[in-house]
């Protein structure tokens, strides 16, 4: 209705609204499975009608496999997607490596992973779309963190803090860094700066997993951070929930907000899903 213009018949349109509709709703988890895979086949009956956009499913596909836990189905998606030549006017060889690498990180392949990204890593491989090297490092930093590999996280956070944090399209990237500094922070100033952004942009965000993420990092960190200080000065807008004029907050009282925050989210995914990969990514908390 807003673009009359453009044709339900219009291939280009048409496909981009359906791969949308197919990796949006992952990210919602009051959309139920059943719903996610309607909308996932939809949008292969139409990369099969108009002969386009097959690397896109296939991502989506792999998307949509790995967030329902059947990481087998996901392991063929992620072949399929890997034989297939970059989309006409979509990525640049630069976000298909990071898919890749990202991708196998989900896997649990680490060391593949790292030597697909490693292009990226050094900048021999630049994204004229800006996503890499953000994404991978991001991704390698969580990794890192869930394996206990201290050195490995250092890197890798040393890299996300020289990354700018412009909005909430970066709090999966934040969520991240934050989750590193609540270990050892020799920058607290910085970490409550992240915590301060992060909560600014948590409010009204519509993806539920980048919210989960930083929730559970905001947890962490204050629960760290309880273990120094009883209460820390921020600067929030008056609209987030526990705001106070003063700018004072108790820091149990943050911390024990966040994790019943994570923690909806996380039943809700779980529920949805048919999966545990929630509850135990917060155990490993």
């Amino acid at each position: 209705e807003a673009y009359p213009s453009k044709s339900p018949h219009n291939p280009v349109f048409t496909l981009y609204l359906a791969e949308l509709s197919a990796n949006i709703p992952l990210d919602l988890p009051q959309i139920s499975k059943e719903q996610c895979k309607a909308l996932l086949d939809q949008f292969e009956t139409y990369s099969k009608r108009y002969q386009q956009a097959t690397q896109s499913f296939h991502r989506a596909e792999f998307l949509y496999y790995r967030t329902m836990g059947e990481m087998e189905n996901a392991s063929h998606s992620l072949e399929r997607f890997r034989r297939e030549g970059l989309d006409q006017g979509r990525d640049c060889e630069s976000c298909r490596q990071g898919t890749v690498a990202c991708a196998l990180l989900d896997l649990s392949r680490r060391a593949e992973a790292i030597e697909v990204a490693r292009p990226l890593l050094t900048g021999n491989l630049k994204c004229r779309h800006g996503v890499e090297p953000r994404r991978i490092v991001t991704a390698l930093l969580y990794d890192a963190l869930e394996r206990g590999l201290g050195e490995a996280a250092a890197e890798y956070a040393a890299r996300l803090s020289h990354m700018s944090f412009q909005d909430r399209g970066d709090l999966h990237s934040l969520s991240a860094l934050l989750l590193y500094r609540a270990d050892g922070d020799g920058e607290p100033g910085r970490s409550l700066r992240l915590l301060e952004k992060g909560s600014a942009w948590s409010i009204g965000m519509w993806n539920m997993d980048d919210l989960y993420h930083f929730y559970r990092g905001a947890w962490v960190f204050c629960k760290r951070l309880s273990e120094k200080c009883q209460n820390i000065y921020l600067g929030l807008p008056s609209n987030f929930p526990l705001y106070h004029a003063d700018g004072h907050y108790e820091v149990k009282v943050l911390m024990a907000w966040f994790h019943a925050q994570a923690m909806d989210i996380a039943q809700k995914f779980d529920r949805r899903n048919g999966t545990d990969w929630y509850a135990r990514n917060m155990e490993q908390s």
